[in-house]
């Protein structure tokens, strides 16, 4: 699961009770509950069919010693010939999800309800949105065929929870009050000082994180641990091309790094030294930035993962579990971005800080 920061902008001091129905056309349904107008019935029957058509191998008994897989009245299937080998017997035959499943005596029908966990619906019966089909239903005909796999969700979800600072708390500050806040206006902020505390806050995390590295590998010292990182970082494109022609990810990944690249090679020396989870895990560092110094003394005041303006959610990227961000827009537009809202923001404007979680 994952947090990130969220700007928020309002003509209005920002309270919680103001706030909550913002952030509302956002709400993660499957989390909240909230059956509301932004909930929709997507239909994903094409989906819900796709995974039928998927490629497996599959058979029994499995070998003795094999782990278990998934099963289906005694039919076991994987993915991939090399793991259908090492766990069946007669090394699994290859085939759709669609004809596994028929060798095991289960319908799509079947399948479909249980890969969902969705209740079926009848051809005359009503749907019942506040039990069984609040999150989804399969609707099916006379015969029990399937006609349609309905997800109830908000296509629009972006939170399953959120909290004014959380996490993200004391980032602003305003002039003449040294007490930094969660929530104030645009025209009070004091930008240099909060610019202070963050390259204080940046210098700290990658202290803390030299000093893990030294601690295991004496012979290093800050610098050439930034020096490290600064070589690394350009070659990780070339490092995730070398990981795609593998037919399958190594179990170890920093020990297949630091096996598969020589020792002068910033990539082993960042895994082997433990550079990459120090720097990228514990300290906050992009893995886009290559310049440590600058990250840390030329920072923006305000830096958020999305803001939320005029009824309008802007982020930089698609967060998913773990941090995991998918159509990450370039550090430089989404600069450019931020720069544009600020510049858009009266002095009265407030604005807040919020905790988002996903």
């Amino acid at each position: 699961m994952s947090h990130f920061a969220v700007l928020v902008t309002s003509k209005n001091e920002i309270t919680e009770e103001l706030l909550t129905p913002m952030m509302q056309p956002w709400h993660e349904f499957e989390c909240t509950g909230y059956d509301d107008e932004y909930v929709r019935d997507m239909n994903i029957t094409e989906d819900a069919l796709s995974i039928l058509d998927k490629e497996v191998w599959f058979g029994a008994p499995l070998k003795p010693g094999a782990s278990e897989l998934p099963e289906e009245n005694g039919v076991y299937y994987t993915y991939g010939e090399d793991r259908a080998k090492e766990h069946l017997v007669d090394g699994g035959t290859k085939g759709t999800k669609r004809e596994y499943i028929a060798q095991a005596g289960i319908s799509e029908v079947e399948y479909i309800v249980d890969y969902y966990g969705y209740k079926v619906v009848g051809p005359d019966e009503e749907l019942d949105r506040e039990g069984d089909h609040k999150y989804g239903y399969l609707r099916v005909d006379a015969d029990g065929g399937l006609v349609q796999v309905v997800d109830r969700t908000n296509p629009n979800k972006k939170w399953d929870y959120w909290l004014i600072g959380g996490r993200y708390s004391n980032r602003l500050r305003v002039k003449g009050h040294p007490v930094p806040c969660n929530v104030a206006q645009y025209g009070q902020l004091d930008l240099d000082a909060m610019k202070a505390s963050i390259t204080s806050d940046r210098d700290k995390y990658v202290g803390a994180a030299c000093r893990g590295v030294i601690e295991k590998h004496p012979h290093l010292d800050r610098r050439e641990i930034c020096r490290i990182w600064s070589d690394f970082v350009p070659l990780q494109e070339e490092l995730r091309a070398d990981m795609e022609k593998l037919a399958k990810r190594p179990d170890n990944y920093s020990e297949w790094v630091t096996a598969n690249y020589p020792s002068n090679d910033a990539r082993h020396q960042c895994f082997k030294h433990g550079i990459q989870s120090a720097f990228y895990w514990h300290a906050g560092v992009p893995d886009t930035v290559a310049d440590i110094d600058a990250w840390i003394n030329d920072p923006e005041p305000l830096s958020m993962f999305a803001f939320l303006h005029e009824d309008t959610w802007n982020e930089r990227g698609e967060m998913g579990w773990w941090a995991t961000v998918t159509d990450e827009k370039d550090e430089a537009v989404w600069q450019r971005a931020c720069r544009e809202l600020f510049d858009s923001l009266e002095p009265t404007d407030w604005i807040a800080i919020v905790d988002c979680h996903i």
